[in-house]
């Protein structure tokens, strides 16, 4: 039988991973960069037949027990956000989008970074009016 997922948390290949998760992010909260609220270490997706210690370190990631509690509530939000999606957009404009957060995450910027932006970005009707208008030209002459 095998173990439950609560004890595999202790299994010192986990405990050891754990650590080196800890040390790459510098002992703080990648959400709200706080070091005094208990870390957690943070599998932002699960992967079927995988042990806990098994997963890539990009898949990993420290979070204080408040980031870490709403994290693991996130299921609401992005059903709403996927319906958000399903009625706003075409399948190549989700391709769109979606190489555009691929690449801002690629250029090494902070995801709070991107994430105020495109709130800044969205919050005034005149940056969405022109957004919308450069995202129609580009989708009319292509990329």
């Amino acid at each position: 039988m095998p173990k439950p997922y609560i004890e595999k948390l202790k299994d010192p290949r986990w405990q050891r991973k754990r650590l080196e998760i800890f040390e790459r992010d510098g002992w703080k909260c990648q959400v709200c960069q706080d070091n005094l609220i208990t870390l957690a270490v943070h599998h932002k997706v699960y992967l079927p037949n995988k042990e806990p210690w098994e997963y890539p370190d990009e898949l990993l990631g420290t979070l204080c027990e408040n980031c870490h509690t709403e994290e693991m509530e996130r299921g609401v939000l992005e059903q709403s956000i996927i319906h958000q999606l399903r009625k706003l957009f075409y399948i190549n404009e989700l391709f769109i989008l979606n190489n555009g957060l691929e690449l801002s995450k690629a250029s090494n910027k902070d995801s709070w970074m991107i994430s105020e932006v495109i709130r800044w970005l969205l919050s005034s009707p005149d940056l969405q009016k022109e957004l919308i208008d450069r995202f129609s030209k580009i989708m009319r002459i292509g990329l």
